[in-house]
């Protein structure tokens, strides 16, 4: 007889390998998803598991069928023993002919996106469905007296005890890293916490109460089926919108998902003597009978909570495994409180008791944020602002509190009308507008163009723009004979928008991706120019025109490993051993500053009041950047070249507590530098406006004004030439609003008064936000009704602006 414990290890193994299979699958349904994250190879980590995924999963087979022996060396007396044992023959002959099938053609390296992961989305989850109706079936249909009943009082009990422990938890865990702990903020994520708790209570007493008392079968599988969806509403409403499925695609992947999982956990239960007919309890509890072992489970959980929400507390993209990590947490709290709660309580409570608690709850939820409305109580009780300073840590009351203490008022129409805006900018299939490419004559000569763009590089990390930053001296040097925009944004937060507008010149749909080459206007001109092209970019690079020729430096570097250092030194490689005299477009797009190359990094010194990760980094870029200007000075190429230094947008560096910028619009994420040399002859003929809003989009229709004479020159969507010639004037901005907007969900933002004023509103999380914008910093104001009117009508203008180029049908 295996052991239990090695037996559920055992399946646990197994079940985590085919579920991140499952993963993976979903991962590359997404075309977005694909080309964004999978291709470039981000994540190392996901590039072995590909790699080495067919023995991977053949270990996890054999796993899985090693704990079926006790099943097939069991005699099968009855009918219900024939159908176990056919079951779990079944299941190691079809899976050991998947496995070796896997062997010998290697299925998820072959995956290119899109419906060529239909069979690993379904599929993967087979084999856990699979064993767990050979768990249920090898059950024996026996009830547990020892095991208490499930009643209300046990379950009100169990749900107040696991807020209350993870709350103090998770207070205690903000106290030890050194967080700000406030009465007010502290009191907030307590009953917070107990509001969560309060749900799950009424929403599992229904679930027990609907079914007949009688029949502990029928309770069992309603609770099955009601955290299956819980499970799967969860990774529909959080996990999956950022990778651009449809509303529909969502349902159908995490539905199936969430049933997986709960049946499962299930298998496990009733493989370990529990069974349907003992009731949802014994689905609820975890299986540990000896209550000092559950204190000391209790307190593991919480610390491997604790310490994977440290890991993950700067990756870009935390968001999502802070949530999960919490539910999950949540989720093993209360399965191992369940069974101590049960002990001395009592059935057939009155209905004023069992109502009492959660009515309690919703009463102070709406009570306190009233209370904060009085002038002497608004600091110490408001409550978004305590939530975000004091709970940092708490992802569980953080996400909850989103929808039930600092909800705005809802315009419902607004809300409606954007999200059914944001559902089209999703679109996978947009049209090419007639006007897509630009008219572009061909120069007779081109100067050399570098185009430098850092990913998530911010505009206060650089001296030009901030006189506090004392690390980038080589860079502030080169910017003093050049063109520093002080108010340029990138339109997109985020780098797989970001980019391709740049290329494109401007505002592009989340679909750009299959019309690319068809919008493409920036190597439309390299093509025009005849330039010796060379890039080190893994965001547009598929989806160049083939007939243009090029150089990918760096070739066999993943993009998560690009650096900027090792990029000039291929382009000065390429310079000195190449036989043609064409100009130069180089087109570099390092990570060094990301927050995957900077998150939990370490510095060789202080850089007070700057995340000194970053500071480093661009310490060391700043020293390469200085030896390729002059690199370019000795070799007689710097006065005939363009030198563009931006970034595609920022990250948030521990401001409110973000890090990376995952589904967010802040100031710190949008504000971007921009800073362009040219020529001296080129220079003493050009005049611009340096203060006024520039975008991203702007930087390929004055590439090309600066190299072919013309452009389009607009507002956006469209982009426009910022450098025009000394008798003319650049188009105003300065009494327009424009639009900003995530690049992975529905966060848009508006950028008012020439950039000084910004709001953002957040339809995930029904929030809003205004900020006024200083010339380094930015503080959060107060969101008024003019604002909020002004700023709506400014998105719902934009969003229909972008929609009329891309989304027309015929």
């Amino acid at each position: 007889m295996i052991p239990r414990l090695a037996f559920v290890a055992a399946r646990l193994l197994a079940g985590g390998v085919f579920l991140l299979t499952w993963a993976y699958g979903v991962t590359t349904r997404s075309p977005f998803a694909f080309d964004m994250f999978v291709k470039p190879q981000l994540s190392p980590t996901l590039v072995s598991f590909v790699t080495w995924h067919s023995a991977i999963f053949g270990v996890a087979y054999l796993v899985s069928a090693i704990t079926l022996t006790p099943t097939l060396r069991t005699p099968a007396a009855t009918t219900r023993q024939h159908w176990t044992r056919g079951a779990a023959i079944g299941y190691v002959v079809f899976f050991g002919a998947v496995t070796w099938w896997l062997i010998r053609r290697p299925y998820l390296a072959s995956l290119g996106g899109g419906d060529t992961s239909l069979l690993v989305v379904p599929g993967a989850l087979l084999p856990v469905a699979w064993l767990a109706a050979i768990d249920h079936l090898a059950s024996t249909p026996t009830t547990n007296t020892a095991q208490p009943a499930l009643n209300q009082q046990t379950l009100l009990r169990a749900a107040s005890g696991s807020a209350v422990v993870l709350w103090a938890a998770h207070l205690a865990g903000a106290w030890i890293g050194g967080g700000q702990i406030t009465v007010a903020g502290a009191s907030w994520s307590l009953l917070i916490d107990l509001a969560v708790a309060q749900v799950a209570y009424l929403a599992i007493a229904f679930a027990a109460t609907v079914s007949p008392r009688a029949d502990r079968h029928v309770e069992y599988w309603i609770v099955v089926l009601a955290v299956g969806v819980a499970i799967g509403a969860f990774g529909r409403q959080i996990v999956l919108p950022p990778l651009a499925f449809s509303d529909a695609d969502r349902t159908l992947v995490a539905l199936p998902f969430g049933a997986a999982l709960a049946v499962m956990w299930s298998g496990l239960r009733v493989s370990g003597g529990a069974g349907p007919r003992q009731g949802a309890f014994t689905l609820l509890a975890a299986p540990e009978p000896h209550a000092a072992r559950r204190v000391a489970m209790i307190v593991l959980t919480l610390c491997g909570a604790a310490y994977l929400t440290s890991l993950t507390g700067r990756l870009d993209w935390a968001f999502i495994m802070r949530q999960s990590i919490a539910v999950a947490e949540a989720m093993t709290v209360f399965a191992l409180i369940l069974p101590l709660a049960a002990r001395g309580s009592r059935p057939g409570w009155t209905l004023p008791r069992l109502i009492t608690p959660p009515l309690a709850v919703v009463a102070l939820l709406h009570f306190v944020p009233l209370a904060s409305t009085v002038p002497w109580l608004r600091a110490a009780l408001d409550p978004r602002a305590a939530v975000e300073r004091a709970i940092a840590t708490d992802a569980l009351a953080r996400a909850a509190s989103m929808l039930v203490v600092s909800r705005q008022p809802i315009d419902s129409a607004f809300f409606r009308t954007m999200l059914d805006d944001e559902a089209s900018l999703w679109s996978t299939a947009p049209s090419v507008p007639p006007d897509a490419l630009m008219p572009i004559n061909t120069p007779a000569t081109a100067p050399n163009i570098f185009l430098f763009v850092i990913d998530s590089l911010r505009r206060d990390y650089l001296s030009p723009y901030n006189a506090a930053v004392t690390f980038t001296p080589e860079i502030e040097r080169w910017a003093r004979d050049s063109f520093v925009f002080k108010n340029a944004f990138t339109t997109y937060g985020g780098t797989a928008q970001a980019m391709p507008s740049l290329w494109a010149g401007r505002s592009v749909p989340r679909g750009w991706a299959r019309i690319m080459k068809d919008i493409n206007n920036l190597e439309r001109l390299i093509d025009a120019t005849g330039n010796d092209f060379l890039i080190n970019d893994h965001t547009v690079r598929a989806h160049l025109n083939d007939a243009v020729p090029r150089t990918f430096l760096n070739p066999f570097v993943a993009s998560v490993n690009t650096d900027l250092c090792q990029n000039f030194e291929a382009v000065s490689t390429h310079l000195r051993t190449r036989t043609s005299r064409q100009p130069v477009f180089t087109f570099l797009a390092p990570m060094n500053v990301h927050i995957l190359n900077t998150m939990g990094g370490t510095a060789p010194q202080d850089y007070p009041g700057f995340y000194a990760p970053t500071a480093a980094q661009l310490a060391r870029v700043d020293t390469c950047f200085g030896n390729f200007v002059a690199y370019l000075k000795n070799q007689g190429l710097f006065d005939n070249s363009i030198i563009v230094l931006t970034s595609d947008h920022g990250d948030s560096l521990g401001e409110g507590g973000r890090w990376g910028h995952q589904l967010f619009v802040f100031p710190e994420v949008v504000r971007v530098p921009l800073i362009i040399s040219v020529p001296p002859a080129m220079r003493a003929q050009l005049t611009t406006d340096l203060s006024r809003v520039a975008f991203l989009s702007d930087i390929t229709p004055t590439l090309t004004s600066l190299v072919t004479g013309r452009a389009r020159d607009g507002d956006p969507p469209d982009g426009g030439v910022l450098l025009v010639p000394s008798d003319q004037q650049v188009r105003n901005r300065r009494r327009r609003a424009f639009m900003v907007m995530s690049s992975y969900g529905p966060v848009f933002g508006v950028l008012r008064k020439n950039g000084r004023d910004m709001y953002m509103t957040d339809l995930r999380d029904w929030q809003e936000y205004a900020f006024e914008l200083g010339p380094v910093g930015y503080r959060e104001v107060p969101v008024t009704a003019d604002t909020r009117l002004a700023s709506q009508a400014a998105l719902l203008r934009d969003v229909e602006a972008v929609k009329g180029l891309y989304l027309r049908r015929p």
